[in-house]
């Protein structure tokens, strides 16, 4: 089980990420 909440947790930090990324530049 915690596994599965840790590869959870992953893929909602690299959501996190790519959000960081994708929105400095649709502010311009």
């Amino acid at each position: 089980a915690q596994e599965e909440e840790l590869a959870q947790a992953d893929i909602v930090i690299d959501d996190l990420i790519e959000l960081k990324r994708i929105l400095p530049a649709v502010q311009r």
